[in-house]
């Protein structure tokens, strides 16, 4: 961290400070402590200086109040009273008797104006007095001025020369942010940003003194571009000084409502008024400890500590009988308390949270719903401690289920397996033993021990019954999660109708995303609707949190081509995730957000992004998704030519384990390509895009077929890729975004620079800024080589433009070499299958003929019969006839 922060965003008032003090003998800066009414006053000082200006200052304390003269003694020695005023004109450069100051004249800085001893208030006086030196002084605000010092800035207002007093605001938020990018080297990732913006309260000290003191502690971490603030805000001494200090003497009612305040964060204005009554209340506000504020609802007055640290510091003091009597009372308190004008949920949420710490007994039904909501507010820390109370009282299955859930969420596999075993030993009910094998099976695959989870699936005693197709159902969603998106689709078609809404609700998540990955994006949505309005109306909730089908509707449209409405859903789901403790709920933005930032081309966003996404996930320990956002981010940092950051990247992702996530995996394999093309290693990025390319395409991942062969594309490979690999074998897109990335690919295969050209557009309709600007800069290059010398040069230019303006280059030239001259651009392949069609052979003839798949043979013949401009087998043979 730099030893200097940077100055930031004080330069209107150092402008009307310096505007002030060229009028006038004495401008106070006036402000709380820490705001950096010293830090600008020096500011001033230093460019005065620069400027030739005599700059001397004192500093005053509560210490050196005690000594009379001290803060003069290093520009006056033991002097006193007229030998020490000329003394400190002397240091000053000036005499007795000059007109009055203004502009060029010395500045005497005075720091802490308010802790001045008598003696010195009396130089002070007698140096402004003598009209030759101009005084900048600093002073806290809500601290009483001694008699002296308000004598004499009395004295001058009956002068006519009255003192100017210039209040120092607080910082505004993204001015703490940019200070603290400033000292760090980078910037803070969101939700750190967010929790020290919110300590720091405007504050440039506090921001300080947290960073300073997380710093020392070891929390802060860099990665990707971006710190976080992990564990708990740490304060340094200082800090806790300046906090404590006036919490110090409370006692009473005032002392409860601080205590209160602390373990409950800010509460309605009615529910302390019949707690501590409205004179604690007063004078708290007016010693400025509690803030008061009137909520957006403009029906409730809300009541919280003047700064969040007070809360952290005052709750560290607290010891756990001390909590707990706290919260009872808060408990009690809110009883009797008319609810505020918050949603009910949000109210009762933070009720049982304060019985719950204050040991009351509570029903478990009331206990679950809490915990329910804790979950949909994005909170499985606050879920988890709801619903492990409901089941350390009851030993429920339902309990267990709630609590086990939140704590996998958090990362905390083994502890929810534990609780789901317990629970697995109590219940008899068949349908919870298949919901609590099913989470243990979840468990160990999230966490990489594939082998367990599968084996847990199987590993049932109870009769035969429908309950076993819970199970059963997720055997497909662990296949969809491992790549095969066949076997993953037929296995959950089987329970998509099924009569208990667990089932229909797995099987969706296995079907959906299987239709997502295998490019039928459009029956993705439908499938998760379906079950979503299901569970509106169903008496029985669904297994752990439903808004997983929302984030799969949310990847569809990505991936379908509706970058810019994905933007937009994208950006809020991130914004919410900054308010929720959950770091899963936090990872699936993250992640989501990056994917979308790199479709658009906004690639540094999407490092930050994809790499705090990897973090998340490995902190939850889901080594699987950690691995496809690191790859994601190295990608990306490859593109804006930070190699060495993208190399460093992907030996973090190479030691994360794969097991049991091979849908995703093919994006490994392009970080490695990516990487090695940026080394110059030409071959080794063949190999990589070779694995890509067939290992997604053996799962019939279509959509990753796409992705893959776009990457080769624009890495300038199509050559040597396409002669290791039949591209043939890609069926005809059905997702906007697959097809313009197969128009592409197929335009710079067969040289038809208007297939690019049309890439080219659609990729800008869709959003993708970076994607149309390379396809069109190709677009030219193909139509050079076809002849089309207006058509280049107008595609070229575009191209080459919209890079530049992207900050980037020129793709490599990629184009492949299996056209055959007077054939309309057909592959060999095609033209092949073509003349056999038009020979009157069927599909099924054609393909035994090439021992083929039917689907292959289509495929061909819907590619020739569109490069062709035919509709029929009849046209298919004219056509053939015409160009032989």
């Amino acid at each position: 961290m730099s030893a200097t922060w940077p100055f930031v965003a004080r330069q209107a008032e150092t402008a009307h400070v310096r505007a002030l003090l060229d009028r006038g003998p004495v401008v106070v800066l006036r402000g709380g402590p820490g705001l950096g009414k010293s830090r600008l006053a020096a500011r001033l000082a230093e460019d005065l200086a620069a400027e030739g200006v005599v700059v001397r200052r004192i500093v005053a304390s509560a210490a050196g109040a005690q000594m009379p003269l001290a803060p003069f003694a290093a520009l006056a020695a033991d002097a006193t009273g007229a030998a020490a005023v000329n003394a400190v004109l002397g240091a000053l450069g000036v005499e007795r008797g000059r007109p009055r100051p203004g502009p060029g004249d010395p500045l005497l800085v005075v720091d802490d104006l308010n802790l001045l001893d008598d003696a010195s208030v009396v130089v002070l006086q007698q140096l402004i007095a003598t009209g030759s030196i101009r005084v900048l002084a600093t002073m806290r605000s809500q601290v009483p001025l001694s008699a002296s010092v308000t004598a004499v800035l009395g004295g001058l207002d009956a002068l006519g020369r009255p003192v100017e007093v210039v209040e120092v605001a607080p910082l505004a938020d993204p001015d703490i942010l940019d200070a603290v990018a400033g000292a760090l080297g980078c910037p803070l990732d969101a939700p750190s940003a967010r929790l020290l913006t919110e300590i720091a309260h405007g504050n440039p000290l506090y921001a300080r003194e947290v960073i300073v003191a997380a710093e020392a502690a070891g929390t802060l971490r860099e990665e990707g571009g971006v710190i976080r603030l992990s564990g708990e805000v740490q304060a340094t001494a200082l800090l806790e000084e300046l906090i404590l200090a006036r919490l110090d003497g409370l006692a009473g009612a005032e002392r409860e409502v601080m205590e209160m305040l602390a373990m409950g964060g800010r509460l309605p204005l009615a529910m302390l008024l019949g707690t501590a009554g409205e004179a604690a209340l007063e004078r708290l506000e007016r010693v400025g400890l509690v803030t008061t504020m009137l909520g957006s609802t403009g029906t409730t007055w809300w009541v919280d500590a003047a700064h969040p640290l007070q809360r952290e510091l005052l709750r560290a003091r607290l010891g756990p009988v001390a909590r707990m009597r706290v919260c009872r009372a808060l408990a009690q308190s809110a009883a009797h308390t008319p609810p505020p004008s918050i949603s009910p949920a949000n109210w009762n949420l933070q009720r049982r949270a304060w019985e719950v710490r204050g040991g009351v007994e509570v029903p478990e039904d009331d206990l679950l719903a809490a915990a329910a909501h804790a979950v949909l507010a994005g909170d499985s820390g606050l879920g988890a401690e709801l619903a492990g109370s409901a089941f350390r009282a009851s030993g429920s299955a339902r309990a267990a289920l709630t609590s086990s859930w939140c704590l996998i969420e958090r990362g905390e596999h083994d502890a929810g397996i534990a609780v789901l075993r317990q629970a697995h030993e109590r219940t008899l009910d068949p349908w919870e033993r298949a919901a609590i094998r099913l989470n243990v099976a979840e468990a160990y695959w999230w966490s990489g021990r594939v082998v367990a989870g599968a084996d847990e699936l199987h590993g049932s005693s109870d009769p035969p019954g429908p309950w076993h197709d819970l199970c059963a159902a997720q055997e497909g969603v662990f296949a969809m999660l491992s790549g095969d998106l066949d076997r993953a689709t037929r296995h959950c078609a089987a329970y998509a109708d099924h009569a208990h809404i667990w089932v229909r609700a797995v099987a969706a998540v296995g079907s959906a995303l299987a239709a997502v990955y295998g490019d039928r994006i459009d029956e993705a949505v439908p499938t998760c609707q379906r079950v979503l309005d299901d569970a509106a109306t169903s008496t029985t909730a669904l297994l752990g949190d439903p808004s997983q089908l929302l984030a799969i509707q949310l990847i569809g449209l990505l991936l379908e081509g509706e970058v810019i409405a994905a933007q937009a859903f994208a950006d809020q789901a991130l914004a919410d995730s900054a308010f929720q403790p959950s770091v899963q709920r936090r990872a699936w933005s993250t992640m989501i957000a990056g994917q979308v930032s790199a479709h658009a081309g906004r690639l540094e966003r999407a490092i930050r992004e994809l790499t705090e996404a990897r973090q998340s996930w490995a902190a939850c320990h889901v080594p699987g998704f950690a691995a496809w956002c690191g790859a994601g981010a190295a990608r990306a940092l490859v593109e804006v030519g930070r190699l060495s950051e993208a190399e460093a990247e992907l030996a973090v992702v190479d030691e994360l384990p794969l097991d049991g996530f091979g849908l995703n995996e093919f994006l490994v394999d392009l970080a490695h390509a990516w990487v090695a093309h940026g080394r110059g290693d030409r071959v080794e990025a063949v190999r990589r895009c070779v694995a890509a390319v067939e290992r997604s395409t053996a799962g019939a991942q279509w959509t990753n077929v796409a992705i893959a062969w776009h990457d080769v594309a624009r890495l300038g490979l199509l050559d040597e890729v396409g002669a290791a690999v039949d591209i043939d074998r890609w069926p005809p897109p059905r997702a906007r975004l697959a097809a313009a990335r197969s128009g592409l690919v197929r335009g710079l295969v067969d040289g038809d620079w208007m297939s690019v050209a049309t890439a080219a557009e659609a990729f800008a309709e869709m959003g993708c800024a970076v994607y149309a600007a390379e396809a069109a800069a190709l677009g030219g290059v193909v139509a050079r080589r076809r002849g089309a010398t207006a058509e280049a040069a107008r595609l070229t230019a575009r191209g080459t433009s919209q890079l530049a303006a992207l900050g980037r280059i020129l793709p490599p030239e990629s184009t492949g070499a299996r056209r055959r001259p007077g054939s309309n651009g057909l592959s060999a392949r095609e033209l092949e299958i073509a003349r056999m069609a038009a020979a009157g052979m069927t599909n099924r003839m054609i393909a035994e003929r090439l021992v083929v798949s039917e689907r292959t043979v289509e495929n061909h013949l819907y590619r020739a019969s569109t490069k062709l401009g035919v509709g029929g087998r009849r046209q298919l043979a004219e056509a053939l006839s015409a160009t032989d």
